[in-house]
């Protein structure tokens, strides 16, 4: 079957994270026929630490009003424990703790009440003739979608970024590797901060997402390494005994489900564009994890295009 727009100004944003639904949700807003093929999968996602100050760019953007509606677990600064180094950064409004696919929705949500359509599907070819032709299939077969622009928000996956627009950084190859836990004892004050802490050869972090369970994250370095999967239940657990303070903390906890892994390292891109295709947020680039940017980024990368 074939999406067809009812004027030549459409985008198609492969991709339905932070900056997919956004650029949705503002083109729609703005009358444009907007298509978002999200391309949904069932591994878990990070949990995610916004700080407070994303709080006015959700403003900015009118989504502020749906997220704080989906009652996400206040973030109120972060503990960190860095190169034998304890501080504590607390903040007089909260931010949030989100599970990425939550929030995600959350976002895909609004921009359907701004009148993108979405298209339960993955994106399988992109050509970029004129105007541009994405084909997807799901559920409910195969579909095909025309339009101006197609804005490539997949992400790391990278459904256009990866021919030959991006570019890794040589020598930085990081995997994440996470579980989720139910904490019963960890310290009150800290149930609604994020704990960063480094070792001598990685760094770990955790993320409450309610007041009894949190992620907790190792960044391995894939370099040091053979990784395979079998061996991540292993490898988790070391790293955690490395990381002291997270670890003490986890003493009494109840590890919630299988370990899993997610590449994690750095890229950035030759070019953000490619005819009359755009690279949005983590598509084009991935700042390192630590810095709590990429949803931010993700967001406001939607005004570069």
């Amino acid at each position: 079957r074939t999406l067809m727009p009812e004027t030549i100004s459409v985008v198609s944003a492969t991709g339905g994270g932070p900056a997919g639904a956004t650029a949705a949700a503002l083109l729609a807003a703005w009358g444009r026929s907007v298509v978002v093929i999200p391309g949904e999968s069932d591994p878990p996602g990070l949990g995610e630490s916004l700080p407070s100050s994303t709080r006015k760019l959700l403003g900015f953007l009118g989504q502020l009003t749906a997220v704080d509606a989906a009652s996400f677990h206040p973030n109120e600064g972060n503990i960190s424990h860095w190169a034998e180094q304890d501080a504590v950064a607390s903040t007089e409004v909260a931010g949030y703790h989100v599970p990425r696919p939550e929030f995600d929705r959350v976002l895909r949500d609004h921009a359907r009440s701004q009148g993108a359509r979405l298209l339960n599907a993955h994106v399988r070819r992109v050509d970029q003739s004129s105007p541009v032709l994405v084909e997807a299939s799901g559920p409910d077969g195969v579909a095909s979608c025309r339009g101006r622009f197609v804005l490539d928000c997949s992400g790391r996956v990278g459904v256009i970024a990866r021919r030959g627009l991006r570019r890794a950084e040589s020598g930085y190859r990081t995997l994440a590797v996470a579980a989720e836990w139910s904490c019963d004892n960890w310290p009150p004050g800290e149930r609604a901060h994020t704990v960063v802490e480094s070792y001598r050869d990685g760094w770990a972090w955790s993320v409450p997402l309610s007041p009894l369970k949190r992620q907790c994250t190792v960044m391995l370095d894939a370099d040091r390494t053979t990784i395979r999967k079998s061996d991540l239940e292993r490898l988790y657990s070391e790293e955690l005994q490395k990381a002291r303070n997270i670890g003490a903390r986890l003493t009494g906890s109840t590890k919630l489900g299988p370990v899993w892994a997610c590449d994690a390292s750095v890229y950035d891109c030759v070019e953000a564009c490619e005819g009359d295709a755009f690279l949005v947020g983590d598509a084009a680039s991935f700042v390192e994890g630590l810095s709590s940017c990429g949803v931010k980024k993700g967001l406001s990368s939607d005004w570069s295009p």
